[in-house]
């Protein structure tokens, strides 16, 4: 069962409301029982998966925890011990926690491993006809949550939770599992176990951004995704503009399809009164790279900061490197190795997170060079800039700015969109060798799974997205402002957006809405 079946819409307001007629003390086992019913409709065979991992992991918080307070404890009982002698126990004591860690997350991030690469590993030993791997639904996301879970128990931001069950919630809880937010332990932990009064308008609005979310995936990706499928799977008799116009299509529907889901998780989550993680704050406004990935995936850049990028920064063997590089070839060399390397690293991960071809591979790496170049080169580009009498204050600056950080997204689209590296050569070709302009005004765009009419969808859904989108960027709340107006106006948009995303949503008997893009990370 997914966000955009039928049974899940009808259900959930059902789920919700039965949430706050039962008693606050039992509200997160009633989370629990519905988030793992939620997830058996999946397949409830690798459930045994996430249980182990969640097993695997509450042990280890406890067992650091416990070897910390073990330290505490005899360092309180010698209040007469030197400096020395208790350097000495703290080090062998985060030594062992180090190692618990380490091992804990070794299994966690094996099993990830497995699940994503296991086809891949089985064909290669010739093992395929003996067994058979199914990627338990999520891996990704809960396995990110509890490795980093166990690593703010041994950095002591925060305590180990002594309940497994409440651990298991917090890795499965239904609005996340599908897609995430990569969410922190220490800041949904106290509103999954301590559930707060009804309030209206916070249910209101939960329901306002869920139907938003329906309408940017039903009304836009999938209609989207019917033109973009057969254009891709004949991409080697297509002419250059049809497949321009795809990848064009193709960043939308990865925005929509994606954000949207946010949307319906953080929606749900928000009438029940819990406040997930945001994941995507309108990154077609960005103006360099970097900022595009603190706007996109918000928690998993924020995940690979904590945990991967920022421990390697502070490591010993990195700081001895960047200090070599900075007396032989200057401060600015040294400063270069100090970012390069984890950005590198860091993106060569991200990579092979979104998949395991070469093309996610180059991928990363395309990411992590634009970055790395942009921070290397941020002096040149000022003077630059000075030079040409650049005015930074004007629109058409920022405007352009945006232009290009969308057009390196669209490139990296074309990397991984199609089945591999050697298909996007061939498009890539087609575009260079034969645009063919006149098919996009000749009726050929027509025949590949849009009508007329729905190109007029199209037209009008994407100026509605836009100005809703220009007015948050802003600043302003339009939940808030639909709140404040007059009570037939405000149920009048709440009817028009419901039976729009039902009438414009909807493609026709049989049709079923895709899956989610990154159901599969």
């Amino acid at each position: 069962m997914s966000f955009t079946d039928y049974l899940f819409m009808s259900l959930f307001v059902v789920v919700a409301l039965l949430y706050y007629i039962i008693p606050k003390k039992i509200r997160w086992f009633y989370l629990l029982i519905v988030s793992v019913a939620f997830y058996c409709t999946w397949n409830a065979d690798v459930l045994p998966y996430i249980l182990t991992a969640v097993t695997v992991a509450w042990i280890s918080g406890l067992l650091i925890e416990r070897n910390y307070q073990k330290l505490q404890n005899h360092l309180d009982s010698k209040p007469d011990m030197s400096k020395e002698e208790k350097k000495v126990l703290q080090s062998k004591a985060k030594k062992w926690c180090k190692c618990i860690l380490l091992v804990s997350a070794a299994v966690l991030i094996g099993m990830l491993v497995f699940g994503k690469a296991g086809k891949h590993i089985l064909k290669a030993l010739d093992l395929s006809d003996v067994m058979t791997v199914v990627m338990p639904l999520g891996i990704s996301y809960y396995t990110m949550s509890l490795v980093g879970y166990m690593a703010d128990v041994y950095w002591k931001k925060e305590k180990a939770e002594k309940n497994i069950l409440k651990l298991l919630l917090f890795a499965i809880y239904f609005p996340k599992i599908l897609e995430g937010p990569i969410s922190k332990h220490r800041l949904i932990a106290a509103q999954l176990n301590e559930s707060c009064d009804f309030d209206y308008n916070t249910f209101c609005f939960g329901l306002q951004r869920m139907i938003w979310g329906y309408f940017k995936k039903l009304v836009i990706a999938d209609r989207l995704s019917l033109f973009i499928t057969p254009v891709l799977a004949e991409y080697k008799y297509n002419h250059g503009a049809v497949l321009l116009l795809a990848f064009l299509f193709g960043v939308f529907q990865l925005y929509c399809d994606f954000s949207g889901c946010m949307d319906i998780a953080l929606g749900a989550s928000e009438t029940l009164g819990i406040k997930l993680e945001e994941n995507f704050n309108h990154p077609f406004f960005s103006e360099s790279a970097a900022e595009f990935w603190r706007r996109w995936h918000i928690t998993l850049g924020a995940w690979f900061k904590d945990y991967i990028y920022m421990p390697i920064v502070i490591s010993p063997r990195l700081i001895k490197l960047s200090g070599k590089a900075r007396k032989r070839y200057g401060k600015r060399a040294g400063k270069a190795v100090a970012t390069v390397i984890p950005l590198f690293i860091v993106w060569s991960l991200t990579g092979i997170w979104h998949g395991t071809g070469w093309n996610y591979v180059i991928w990363g790496l395309y990411w992590g060079a634009l970055i790395s170049l942009s921070n290397i080169f941020e002096p040149e580009s000022k003077k630059m800039i000075e030079r040409l009498h650049v005015d930074v204050n004007r629109k058409y600056y920022h405007f352009l700015r945006k232009m290009r950080t969308f057009f390196l997204f669209l490139i990296s689209r074309v990397i991984t969109m199609p089945e591999n590296l050697a298909a996007s050569f061939v498009i890539v070709k087609r575009m260079i060798t034969y645009f063919a302009p006149w098919e996009l005004v000749d009726g050929t765009i027509y025949t590949f799974g849009l009508e007329k009419n729905d190109f007029i969808v199209l037209a009008f859904a994407f100026i509605l997205l836009y100005c809703v989108s220009r007015i948050q960027e802003n600043g302003e709340h339009m939940r808030e402002k639909i709140a404040d107006l007059p009570l037939v106006l405000r149920w009048a948009i709440y009817f028009a957006a419901i039976f729009g995303v039902l009438i414009f949503g909807t493609y026709g008997i049989g049709y079923s809405a895709s899956s989610f893009v990154y159901m599969n990370y």
